[in-house]
């Protein structure tokens, strides 16, 4: 997605210009069968430039601390080595299946997949986060640019 900022007879005009792959479901699946575009005006009044600007900052400082808060929870969180994804996969399911002493013995075992798997979702999570920061630093800059 991109954005331009351009102030037209002292409103501000915001210029959304966005494109994707275009899916849909057959078989099951998700197949790509082209793309799609779109264009998208913003007419922002003179009197009202300032909520945007408030906004923008708000969602930045917002995003700032999500990404501080991952780092916090992500830290901790230790890699096993040498042991395969499909390896773990397995024994989370015969955790799940295994009787109750079984689980108990296990639970160590447990605790560090699970451990894995919030490590993986805290990756993803900051993935889109640094999208997300990306935009709106452009975002930031561009209305900062314009007001000045």
């Amino acid at each position: 997605m991109k954005k331009t900022f351009k102030i037209v007879d002292g409103d501000l005009h915001v210029k959304v210009f966005n494109t994707d792959k275009l899916f849909v479901p057959l078989d099951g699946k998700q197949v790509c069968v082209g793309t799609y575009e779109q264009n998208t005006l913003q007419m922002i009044d003179k009197k009202d430039i300032h909520v945007l600007d408030t906004f923008i900052k708000t969602e930045k400082e917002n995003i700032e601390k999500q990404m501080e808060q991952l780092d916090t929870a992500y830290e901790p969180l230790k890699d096993l080595q040498d042991i395969d994804e499909k390896i773990l996969t397995e024994c989370s399911k015969q955790i799940d299946r295994g009787n109750k002493p079984f689980k108990k013995s296990m639970e160590s075992l447990n605790n560090r997949i699970q451990e894995l798997n919030k490590k993986k979702q805290i990756e993803a999570q900051k993935s889109f986060l640094v999208e997300q920061l990306s935009q709106i630093d452009s975002d930031f800059e561009q209305i900062t640019n314009i007001l000045e």
